[in-house]
């Protein structure tokens, strides 16, 4: 069957059939509705053409906001849709590997470089357009790109392999992948973005006023229509994530010097602060001004208090400033309810009533990461 009778037979198909839908467990529906939508009314003007279709579908899989976390389960989504469009086409899924080959070789091009591309709403001098997306050009510290670029290359190697599915099914591998294509950055233990990420804090179950709390100083920048909910928007931010066990090892499989610890003891942990703030002083243009982490079980004071022994718990003294936001089922965050209950005393404990897997928001500037450096005699010169 010829790529015209391919198309034929799609056009003639319900028109739902051809539209791609939102991940089920989206934290951002209205965001994720319009991606979708804009991605179907893509493809099936390009119903004609399946390589062009297969760009649109790349963009789509790898598509991200700053605003919102992307889930790697809302990308497997994303990924196993775009692949099942894909298969009505002779060599369909070869095309779609192929384009998101395509895909990681233009990141790789950008890390060789020197830089990553994060999504933005605003025009600033190193603005430009990637894939279509208004994106910042982001300095790396050679850190962060020697480290980038390895898991680039495995993921293509795994694509050239022939695993394209496991990338984004497997679950650890699926983490890498996260890495692979830019949209994570690896400092160590710690994998960061960086964005404009207030509107992650404000859409956060918090306070109203959690900026205040967390010392994050009132934007000054003109509002014409009054909006507190847009206002600071264009602010950038380092967005932290913990790397979990498994991924932590696979990262010393693929090769070794990719992490700083097995434990995520704070020793450990503080060493990612100076790979973040050699990445906030590329960047002037930017002016990013900390590590904000809109909610997370790993930084409350229910973890100190409750399990003291566990090295964990010492994470709380150097994340800088802390809030409390309540137990991550009370706030609808269940996601990190599971996090904190991989250790199976947590477990034990959380099944019992005795912990509630508290989550809490942070925020930390440079002098603040700086002052936790020294605590551990780590110098920004060394």
């Amino acid at each position: 069957m010829n790529g015209m009778v391919i198309a034929d037979a799609l056009r003639s198909r319900p028109p739902e059939s051809l539209s791609l839908k939102p991940f089920p467990g989206t934290i951002s529906p209205v965001a994720d509705y319009f991606d979708a939508k804009q991605a179907s009314e893509a493809i099936e003007a390009e119903i004609d053409d399946p390589e062009a279709s297969t760009k649109w579908l790349t963009q789509y899989i790898f598509h991200r906001s700053s605003e919102h976390l992307d889930l790697v389960a809302a990308m497997t989504h994303r990924y196993q849709q775009a692949d099942t469009f894909m298969s009505h086409y002779p060599n369909g899924h070869e095309l779609l590997a192929g384009s998101i080959l395509n895909h990681l070789q233009s990141v790789a091009t950008r890390l060789q470089v020197g830089y990553v591309a994060m999504s933005t709403n605003t025009i600033i001098s190193s603005t430009e357009l990637v894939a279509g997306e208004l994106s910042q050009r982001v300095y790396i510290p050679p850190v962060i790109q020697s480290r980038s670029l390895t898991w680039n290359h495995w993921a293509q190697d795994r694509i050239r392999e022939g695993e394209v599915d496991s990338l984004f099914t497997d679950s650890t591998y699926r983490h890498g992948m996260k890495v692979a294509s830019g949209a994570l950055l690896p400092a160590g233990n710690l994998w960061v973005e960086v964005g404009e990420g207030l509107a992650r804090l404000r859409w956060a179950p918090g306070p109203r006023d959690i900026e205040q709390q967390l010392g994050i100083s009132e934007t000054s920048e003109w509002d014409p229509i009054g909006d507190f909910w847009h206002k600071g928007f264009g602010r950038w931010f380092v967005m932290s994530h913990i790397a979990e066990k498994d991924i932590l090892r696979l990262s010393e499989s693929i090769r070794p010097g990719m992490i700083d610890s097995m434990k995520l003891t704070p020793a450990a942990y503080v060493q990612s602060y100076k790979p973040i703030i050699d990445l906030m002083d590329l960047n002037p243009q930017l002016a990013i001004e900390g590590i904000l982490s809109d909610g997370s079980w790993i930084y409350s004071n229910e973890l100190a208090q409750r399990f003291p022994d566990q090295h964990v718990s010492g994470l709380h003294d150097i994340a800088g400033q802390v809030v409390e936001l309540g137990g991550a089922e009370e706030i609808g965050l269940a996601i990190q309810a599971m996090f904190a209950t991989y250790d199976p005393k947590r477990h034990a404990a959380y099944e019992s009533g005795d912990y509630k897997a508290g989550v809490a928001a942070r925020f930390i500037n440079r002098e603040g990461m700086v002052s936790a450096l020294s605590k551990f005699g780590i110098n920004l010169t060394e």
